[in-house]
């Protein structure tokens, strides 16, 4: 599935990926973009592990998106 970069949100996509109950995400995505991704998908209760790309680093990402409960299950390769 596409999530344009520059998108504000990814509450489509987020809906796809709930309703085919994934075991495990991985999301090719610049950082910001992975920023508004799991955003949205801890608001909407997406609770899965989650992998970047190595676009995205651990640091830069927490600082992003604050909550550090959306951090939970996040891992970049």
């Amino acid at each position: 599935m596409a999530f344009e970069r520059g998108s504000i949100s990814a509450t489509p996509q987020i809906a796809q990926i709930k309703a085919a109950d994934p075991d495990f995400i991985v999301a090719f995505l610049y950082p910001a973009e992975f920023t508004i991704f799991l955003r949205e998908a801890f608001k909407q209760g997406l609770n899965v592990p989650t992998m970047g790309n190595q676009a995205i680093t651990i640091e830069d990402t927490a600082q992003q998106v604050v909550n550090p409960a959306i951090m939970k299950n996040v891992y970049v390769f």
